[in-house]
């Protein structure tokens, strides 16, 4: 029977120790846009999800983040392209959890 028990400081300290990301970061801001491309029925369904997306990106920056977009017609409805670069790259991981 183990009668070792530990505080909850020592438990939390392991628990932050473990989380510590080792070695180089993932996030190193080398990768600070986030780009892609929707087809909608309609042009006013395009014209939505880009403000949405907007709203999204706007929420999370610090910083004016840059947006570029184009809605180009298709025989088959209307394709949204945009990307967006932020400021750093843990805005573009909050980003995608935004919208998910």
């Amino acid at each position: 029977m183990n009668t070792t028990h530990k505080t909850m400081q020592q438990k939390a300290a392991e628990a932050h120790n473990a989380c510590r990301l080792k070695g180089d970061s993932m996030l190193d801001n080398n990768d600070c846009s986030i780009a892609f491309n929707a087809v909608y029925d309609s042009e006013a369904q395009a014209c939505a999800a880009l403000a949405y997306f907007t709203e999204k990106a706007e929420a999370v920056e610090t910083e004016p983040c840059e947006i570029e977009s184009e809605i180009t017609a298709l025989d088959d409805g209307f394709l949204l392209i945009i990307q967006i670069t932020f400021c750093c790259q843990a805005e573009v991981v909050l980003f995608q959890m935004a919208v998910r």
